[in-house]
């Protein structure tokens, strides 16, 4: 018999399913640090998000499936024992995180936020805005958010240039596909630069203060990955400066973003709290729902289990 602890807020659909996939296994439902010391040292697996400081006295954990798409906290050196399979609910986010990229690229482009300040102003001033078609778009990563991302970026009319780290054929819905290392080539000829990718140690800062000055000053930034990825610091200056037109971030090095960041006081950006895809969204919620169960039976049942993390990359297998 194994011993699952799950985190996850399950609705009762959920529950009722995983019962009946773990007939005669023990389930326990708690919130991540809800469970005794007794209960850690014997779980076999865990579902759901669980602190890592806590993986130390998981003595005989062999899976741990994560509710969300992120693993960096999870492979700091000393964290996760190495027997311990890992995995994540990649394929559950692309869809509505596209959609809110999307959403972002179009308010900042039409100055929406703009209007709608000035609308408790009663200010009828006119702002010229650009389109999204015609536009360049580059993407950074091209997994299952970049993909819908570049999807909905297409439709729309717009040139897509994606940047990724392995090799894989151009899909038809990207116009150029390069690696990592040609990065600062296609960095200035991108309208629009979108951030997908995971969070590990080589790409912290990915974004630095040189490439943010490789952007057009027509550009925008958006990030909804981790906020690592950028240097906020070089990113705050070159809003204040003008050197790039705008910026979309669901992600911060220091969440929740602090009261006295820069950042609040910036009128070219839009900023919302990690609330891009995940929970908010039901369409995320069914899929993240879909495939922990899904993996659930295949670890009970002895099947290999989908996405599998990459320690060292970050990426799935």
């Amino acid at each position: 018999m194994k011993t699952i602890l799950i985190t996850t807020e399950f609705t009762k659909e959920e529950k009722n399913k995983a019962a009946e996939i773990a007939a005669g296994h023990h389930l326990i439902y708690k919130g991540s640090t809800g469970f005794s010391p007794e209960e850690i040292e014997q779980a076999d697996a865990v579902l759901g998000n669980f602190p890592p400081r806590d993986l130390a006295a998981a003595r005989n954990l062999e899976w741990l499936q994560l509710q969300m798409a992120g693993t960096d906290s999870y492979l700091k050196p000393g964290i996760l024992p190495e027997k311990v399979v890992l995995t994540n609910v990649t394929g559950a986010f692309g869809e509505s995180i596209a959609e809110y990229v999307l959403g972002a690229v179009l308010l900042l482009k039409n100055h929406f936020h703009t209007y709608i300040r000035r609308q408790s102003q009663k200010s009828w001033a006119k702002i010229p805005v650009t389109n999204l078609k015609g536009s360049t778009v580059l993407l950074l990563g091209l997994g299952d958010i970049g993909r819908e991302t570049a999807k909905r970026m297409k439709a729309m009319g717009a040139y897509v240039i994606a940047v990724k780290r392995r090799p894989s054929e151009r899909p038809d819905y990207v116009d150029e596909l390069y690696y990592e290392a040609e990065l600062d080539r296609v960095i200035p000829r991108a309208d629009v630069f979108v951030l997908t990718i995971p969070m590990y140690a080589e790409v912290r800062h990915i974004i630095s203060q040189r490439r943010i000055a490789l952007m057009k000053p027509s550009a925008l930034l958006v990030n909804i990955a981790r906020g690592g990825l950028i240097d906020q610091d070089a990113l705050i200056a070159a809003l204040q400066q003008g050197k790039i037109a705008g910026a979309a971030l669901d992600v911060f090095e220091q969440e929740p973003l602090p009261e006295d960041s820069p950042l609040w006081e910036l009128e070219n950006i839009l900023l919302t709290p990690h609330n891009a895809g995940g929970f908010s969204s039901p369409m995320a919620r069914e899929k993240i729902g879909q495939i922990m169960l899904d993996n659930l039976e295949r670890y009970l049942t002895g099947q290999p289990l989908k996405n599998v993390i990459d320690k060292k990359t970050g990426y799935c297998l």
